[in-house]
């Protein structure tokens, strides 16, 4: 899909796979591949709740996708919103970067307006997702 990316010293995998998730369901509903790549900084930086999403301190799997649904069904892209390996400042334990929710969302001609998860998936229910 998109490039190969680095979370750093940031543990923000969770953001990672929620936006290669949300990139891989635009581009099979028709989004184009050019020039996408959605941003990641902004799911830590937006979604960040203190609980269920704590930016560089990690994340449950389905938070960034119900963020993302509340929000809109949208994200900027990477170019617009970068990467910053960052969320907390983990000397003062406080939030050292501040989200940026006026910035334009990047619109495909989609959005994520509804999700489905377990944790009880097996080989089968996985073959059974489209």
């Amino acid at each position: 899909m998109t490039s190969a990316k680095n979370q750093g010293l940031c543990g923000s995998c969770s953001a990672f796979a929620a936006q290669a998730m949300h990139e891989a369901i635009l581009i099979k509903a028709g989004a184009s591949l050019t020039n996408f790549d959605l941003s990641e900084q902004y799911l830590l930086d937006c979604a960040f709740d203190g609980s269920g999403a704590n930016g560089c301190k990690g994340a449950w799997p389905e938070i960034y996708t119900e963020y993302l649904i509340n929000d809109g069904g949208l994200s900027p892209s990477e170019t617009d919103y970068p990467y910053e390996m960052a969320n907390w400042n983990n000397e003062t334990d406080s939030l050292a970067m501040v989200c940026n929710a006026t910035i334009d969302k990047y619109d495909p001609g989609y959005k994520v307006s509804s999700m489905n998860y377990t944790y009880q998936c097996n080989e089968e229910t996985m073959k059974s997702v489209s």
